[in-house]
C-alpha cells in the first residue's frame, strides 16, 4: 500500500498544471476507497504496550505477553469495561499411579523423589528385605536340624578329618612299599656279593616277624573302615581313598610275603659273615618306615572310631526323634518357600530331595537322612551368599534410583522459569474475500536445567478470527465463533521419569524380583482460571488477580457450580462425556459471558507415525478468587500430543463463513498458517493453498484511510500553490 502511494505521488509531482494534479488527487482517493477492505478487516486492530500486545476485534479484546514471559491471556468483550477474564498457563506437572484405573491429576500423585520412593522403590526395598528375612530364617532352621538331627558341621569336620588321614596313609604305605624294595633288593646283592650270610642273619628274620606282626594290625584298620563302609554311610571321597588304601596294603601284604619266604631260604642254605652292617643298616631303614606307617594307622584308627560312633548315633536314632527332624524339614521348606521362585536351580533340587525325603514316610526318609544333611550343608552355603548379595541389592536399588532422579527433570516444568517466543502475527486470508483472521504461536525458547529437552518442542499456537469459521484439524471438525480465541497446546518428545526409574530397578535387581507395575503415567497441563473486575483498580493492573480482584464468586462447569470463595484441599475430578468442557463465570446468580472451554480428546502421533485420539482427565482446586484447572494426558511416549482449547465470550450464534484447514503437530514449524481456506457460501473450483504472507505490524483501518486521502490532498494542493508560484515567475522572466 505505502509502495502505491508513492508511486502516485511521484506521478502527482512530475506533472504540471493543476488540473492534472486535481485529476490525480482524486484518482489516488478512488483507489485507496477502492482497496479489497471488507467490514471484518478493518475490525482488527493490533497494539503493543507495557510488554503486552492487543488485538481486537468488533466483538473481543484479547492481551496477552508479548515480553518474553510464560503465555497469559486476558480477554472481554468490547462493551463491559470492567470485567476482565484470564487463563494463566502455569506449567506441567509429570504424575503417576500404581495398581488403579487412569485418573486426574492429584498433588499426591505427583513424580517427586518422596513419592518414587514411597510408590516404587519402597515395594522392591520390601520385597527385598522380606526375601532376605525369608532366607535367613531358613538358615537358622537348618542350624536348628544340626542340633537335633545330624550336625552338618561336626559331620563335615570328621569326615575331612578321615578324608584327610587315609591321605596320609596313603603316603605311608607307599613309602613303606619302596623300603620293602630296597631291603629285597639289598637282599638279592649282599647274596650275590658274598654267596653266604654270617651268623646275624636272625637280623633279617627279626626284621619280618616284626614286619607281620605290624601288618595284621593294619589289616585290621582296614577291616574296619570297611565295616564302616559297608554298614554306614556311603560317602564318595572316603570310598576312594579307602578302596585305594585296601589295594595298596594287599600288595603290601604279598610283598611281605614273597620276602618272607626269599629270606627263609636264605638262611636255609646259605652263610654270609660280610653283610651284616649292610643289613643292619637297611632293617633299621625299614623298621623305621613301618614305625611311622603304623602310627599314621593308629591315627587314621582313632578318627575312623570317632566316625563311625558319630555315625551310629543317627543311624540308630528314635521314632521320636526322627518325627523331631521331619517337622523342622517341614517348617524349612515352609519357611523358604516365598524364596524358592528366587533361588537357583541347584538350591531348588536340594529342596526338591528333601521334600521327596520328608513325603516318603519314615523308613524312606532314614535311608536318606545322610544325603539331606550333606545337601543342606550346601544349601546352607548357597543362602548365605545369596543373602549377602540380597543386601547388598538393596543398598544398590536406592544408589542407583537417588542418582536417576538427580540426573533427570523434576515433575513440575514451570512456565514463568522459561522464555517464550512470540511470533509476528499471521493473516488469514479467504482469497479476495480479504483478512478473516490472525494466528500467532508461543514457542518455549530456552528451559531451566535438566528441562533443555522441551526447548522448540512445547508450543501454544492461537488463531482469531473475525467471522464464525469451521475448522478441521486431523479429519475433525470444530465451530469458532468470531469472538474466540482458538488455542492448540503441542508437546513433543517429553522424557518420562518413571519408567525410566522402573528400567534401572530392573537392571539392578536383575529379574530377582518382578518389576512389572500397573502404571499409569501422565502430563498434567495447569491452568488458572479467573475473572477481574478492574473498576476498583487505581494503579496500572498488570495482570494480577485472585483474591478480592476477583469478579466471579462462582464458575459454572456444564452444569456444575465450583465455589470459588474458599481454598480447598484437596482435587475434584471432572467426569467428562464427549461433549466440550465449557467453563462459564458467575456473578450474583448471572453468567457472564467469558469462557473457557477444550475437548475431551486429544490427538497423539506416536513414534512409527501412526496416528490416534486419547481420553484425557481433569481435576480443579479451587482458591480464592480464581480456580486451578488441571488437564491431564496419558502418557504419550516418544510422541507429539496436541489438544484444542479455545477461550472468548459468548455472543450471537451465526453461520460459519469458511472452512479452515489446521497442519497437525508433527507438520508444524514455529509460524503457525491454515494450510488452506475456502469459503462456505459458494462452490469453490479446485482449492488452491494459501500461502504465508508477510506479517505486517498493523492492519490497514478506517482510520488509517482517511489519514492517507488527508495525506494525499495536502500534497496536491502544496503541488499545486507550487506549480503557480512557477508560472507566476515565468511571466517576469
Amino acid at each position: 500500500m505505502l509502495k502505491l502511494l508513492s508511486f502516485i505521488l511521484t506521478v502527482v509531482i512530475c506533472m504540471n498544471g493543476s488540473c492534472r494534479v486535481v485529476i490525480v488527487a482524486v484518482f489516488l482517493s478512488i483507489l485507496i476507497l477502492k482497496l479489497p477492505l471488507d467490514a471484518n478487516a478493518s475490525n482488527i486492530q493490533v497494539w503493543e504496550r507495557d510488554g503486552w500486545r492487543f488485538i481486537k476485534t468488533s466483538d473481543l479484546t484479547v492481551m496477552f505477553t508479548a515480553n518474553g514471559s510464560h503465555p497469559v491471556f486476558v480477554w472481554w468483550r468490547n462493551d463491559d469495561s470492567n470485567t476482565r477474564y484470564l487463563v494463566d498457563f502455569i506449567g506441567l506437572l509429570e504424575y503417576f499411579t500404581v495398581n488403579s484405573t487412569p485418573s486426574s491429576f492429584r498433588r499426591v500423585y505427583i513424580a517427586s523423589t518422596t513419592n518414587i520412593n514411597a510408590t516404587l522403590v519402597k515395594p522392591v526395598i520390601d520385597e527385598l528385605t522380606c526375601l532376605s528375612t525369608c532366607i535367613e530364617d531358613s538358615i537358622k532352621i537348618i542350624d536348628q536340624y544340626g542340633e537335633i538331627g545330624v550336625n552338618i558341621g561336626d559331620f563335615r569336620n570328621l569326615a575331612i578329618a578321615v578324608i584327610f588321614k587315609v591321605d596320609n596313609t596313603v603316603q605311608y604305605v607307599e613309602s613303606f612299599n619302596k623300603s620293602l624294595t630296597i631291603l629285597r633288593d639289598s637282599i638279592r646283592s649282599l647274596k650275590i656279593k658274598y654267596r653266604s650270610f654270617d651268623p646275624y642273619i636272625y637280623v633279617k628274620q627279626l626284621t619280618i616277624n616284626e614286619l607281620h606282626l605290624n601288618l595284621d594290625e593294619l589289616l585290621t584298620v582296614l577291616s574296619d573302615m570297611a565295616d564302616l563302609n559297608v554298614t554306614a554311610i556311603h560317602i564318595k571321597e572316603v570310598d576312594d581313598r579307602v578302596s585305594k588304601l585296601d589295594n595298596l596294603m594287599n600288595n603290601l601284604k604279598i610283598q611281605f610275603r614273597d620276602l618272607s619266604e626269599y629270606i627263609d631260604n636264605l638262611i636255609a642254605n646259605e652263610y654270609c659273615s660280610s653283610c651284616r652292617n649292610v643289613m643292619n643298616n637297611t632293617r633299621n631303614d625299614c623298621l623305621a618306615r613301618l614305625n611311622s606307617l603304623i602310627d599314621s594307622f593308629n591315627d587314621l584308627k582313632i578318627s575312623i572310631g570317632k566316625f563311625n560312633t558319630y555315625v551310629k548315633t543317627f543311624i540308630n536314632i528314635d521314632r521320636e526323634s526322627l518325627e523331631r527332624e521331619v517337622l523342622v524339614l517341614n517348617s524349612l521348606l515352609a519357611s523358604i518357600n516365598p524364596a524358592v521362585d528366587y533361588l537357583d536351580s541347584s538350591c531348588r533340587s536340594m529342596l526338591g530331595m528333601v521334600k521327596k525325603c520328608v513325603e516318603g514316610g519314615f523308613e524312606n526318609y532314614t535311608k536318606c537322612r545322610f544325603p539331606i544333611a550333606k545337601n543342606l550343608m550346601e544349601l546352607k552355603s548357597k543362602l548365605a551368599v545369596l543373602s549377602r548379595d540380597i543386601n547388598n541389592m538393596v543398598s544398590k536399588v536406592l544408589e542407583n534410583v537417588n542418582q536417576v532422579v538427580e540426573s533427570t527433570h523434576p515433575p513440575f516444568l514451570g512456565f514463568q522459569e522459561c522464555e517464550w517466543y512470540l511470533t509476528d502475527l499471521e493473516y488469514i486470508s479467504l482469497g479476495s474475500s480479504g483478512t478473516i483472521g490472525v494466528a500467532f504461536t508461543y514457542m518455549l525458547k530456552s528451559a531451566p536445567l535438566r528441562f533443555n529437552f522441551t526447548e522448540g518442542n512445547i508450543m501454544i499456537r492461537c488463531r482469531l478470527y473475525t467471522s464464525p469459521v469451521v475448522e478441521e484439524i486431523n479429519g475433525v471438525e470444530y465451530s469458532v465463533s468470531k469472538a474466540e480465541l482458538k488455542i492448540d497446546i503441542i508437546v513433543r518428545s517429553w522424557i518420562w521419569i518413571t519408567p525410566i526409574v522402573i528400567d534401572k530397578i530392573a537392571q539392578t535387581v536383575g529379574g530377582r524380583i518382578s518389576t512389572s507395575t500397573n502404571l499409569f503415567n501422565a502430563l498434567a497441563l495447569w491452568i488458572n482460571l479467573a475473572s477481574v473486575n478492574i473498576a476498583g483498580i487505581k494503579d496500572l493492573w498488570r495482570g494480577q488477580y485472585g483474591g478480592n480482584l476477583s469478579t466471579s464468586n462462582t464458575i459454572l462447569l456444564n452444569n456444575l457450580l465450583i465455589n470459588i470463595n474458599v481454598e480447598s484441599r484437596d482435587e475434584v475430578e471432572i467426569k467428562l462425556d464427549k461433549l466440550p468442557v465449557k467453563f462459564n463465570f458467575m456473578s450474583g446468580g448471572n453468567v457472564l459471558t467469558g469462557f473457557f472451554k477444550f475437548m475431551s480428546e486429544v490427538f497423539i502421533q506416536y513414534p512409527n507415525n501412526t496416528f490416534g485420539t486419547s481420553s484425557i482427565y481433569v481435576s480443579y482446586l479451587e482458591a480464592p478468587g480464581f480456580l486451578k484447572l488441571y488437564v491431564c494426558y496419558p502418557c504419550f511416549n516418544d510422541g507429539f500430543l496436541e489438544h484444542n482449547l479455545s477461550l472468548g465470550v459468548d455472543v450471537k450464534e451465526e453461520q460459519p463463513v469458511a472452512k479452515v484447514s489446521i497442519p497437525i503437530a508433527s507438520q508444524l514449524k514455529p509460524y503457525i498458517a491454515p494450510i488452506e481456506v475456502k469459503p462456505l457460501n459458494q462452490q469453490l473450483s479446485p482449492t488452491t493453498s494459501i500461502p504465508q504472507a508477510p506479517s505486517p505490524s498493523t492492519p490497514i483501518t478506517v482510520e488509517v484511510m482517511i489519514t492517507i486521502v488527508i495525506l494525499v490532498f495536502i500534497a496536491a494542493i502544496l503541488i499545486m500553490l507550487l506549480g503557480r508560484r512557477k508560472t507566476f515567475s515565468n511571466l517576469f522572466a
